[in-house]
């Protein structure tokens, strides 16, 4: 994933808009985004979870986080932060790509063929499927 991209950044701008009032989330956010670009977290999604690794060490992330900071009560911790936004970047990918193959889709009504039945095409890309 790009995390340098513009909508990178929209997806954390909104995600410290949903933080407004607890300080906690808004830092560890900022510290995941910042650790994303840099390219100092990596996220490695898995079947149960994810694997969050950063310059401290290797953390499996499932709701919750094995890093000492969330084993002493300080549930707002980067590593879950930056999953989360993970999450979020992979949905918005996954949104604008849907909305750019709808904008490429069209439908066309064709009258009657050479037997005279009407068909209805539509039209991907400019190619019928």
């Amino acid at each position: 994933m790009d995390f340098k991209s513009p909508k990178f950044n929209t997806v954390v701008e909104q995600a410290l808009l949903l933080a407004v009032g607890n300080p906690k989330w808004e830092k560890a956010i900022q510290r995941a985004a910042d650790g994303l670009q840099s390219g100092d977290i990596i996220v490695t999604e898995l079947a149960s979870g994810c694997i969050v690794t950063t310059e401290n060490g290797t953390y499996k992330v499932n709701g919750e986080c094995q890093c000492s900071a969330f084993q002493h009560g300080h549930r707002q911790c980067k590593h879950r932060a930056a999953k989360r936004l993970c999450a979020l970047y992979a949905e918005a990918l996954v949104k604008a790509e849907v909305s750019r193959i709808e904008r490429e889709v069209e439908t066309r009504v064709i009258e009657y063929d050479r037997t005279g039945v009407s068909y209805t095409v539509v039209r991907l890309g400019g190619w019928p499927i």
